[in-house]
């Protein structure tokens, strides 16, 4: 039996609908410089921070450095301007709750996610998510981001908890990628965006990066409330 002492949320369309947003964005972006943009290549990029996103445009489209920031410059741009319209990223339904029954049964929780610290803040002040994250970890403060394993490493290392007795809640491929580098356990919660279009676009991407062979997730849920469902029916200090 796998004893839990905590549990690491990654932010970005696991605890908050931003994934629509941020594909809209790469589609706005698409078509206005011609690139092409499907969902695969989306759950390629996602989960990354700014400086891997940019990496790997350039790397995926064989395009200059100054071109891929252009076309990151206009997705961001998209992204801020629906946050500030919308005043909201709208919470995943059964966030709250999770979070309170892990408070409930004395397992830590902390966030890991690949975006700006500021942006996160931004994120659980707008949503009023309740303050029972022991720590924030942000991609920005690390050298590598995800799929690199240290953000959830160091998450473990500094509040002395061993990576056998760690859960992570994620979205993204290369969120999934880095728990089980880091040796750590990650339940996956997809986004579904199958109801979004795909763009062509001239200036294909090379599908042999796209179609990366992921690592697994070591188990699969609909939402976050079926997690919740999941681990009331066990026990939840050792499942």
């Amino acid at each position: 039996m796998k004893k839990i002492s905590l549990v690491i949320f990654d932010m970005d369309g696991l605890m908050f609908d931003t994934s629509r947003i941020a594909y809209k964005g790469y589609l706005k972006a698409a078509k206005k410089y011609g690139f092409e943009v499907n969902q695969d290549i989306y759950n390629y990029l996602t989960g990354r921070n700014e400086q891997d996103i940019i990496h790997e445009l350039t790397n995926i489209y064989s395009i200059a450095n100054e071109k891929a920031i252009e076309w990151r410059n206009e997705i961001n741009k998209y992204k801020k301007s629906e946050i500030n319209r919308l005043g909201r990223v709208y919470k995943k339904e059964g966030l709250v709750d999770l979070m309170k029954y892990f408070y409930r049964t004395e397992i830590k929780m902390c966030i890991a996610s690949s975006s700006p610290k500021e942006l996160i803040d931004l994120f659980l002040e707008i949503e009023d998510v309740p303050n029972l994250f022991y720590s924030v970890y942000s991609g920005g403060e690390l050298k590598h981001s995800k799929p690199n394993p240290d953000i959830f490493s160091n998450c473990c290392k500094e509040l002395g908890i061993p990576v056998d007795e760690t859960i992570v809640l994620e979205d993204a491929l290369v969120g999934i990628q880095a728990a089980r580098d880091a040796n750590i356990d990650v339940y996956w919660v997809p986004d579904d965006l199958s109801d979004l279009p795909s763009y062509e676009g001239t200036i294909k991407a090379n599908l042999k990066i796209i179609k990366k062979d992921w690592r697994k997730p070591t188990k699969q849920f609909a939402s976050l409330k079926t997690i919740e469902k999941y681990l009331e029916n066990k026990d939840i200090k050792n499942i």
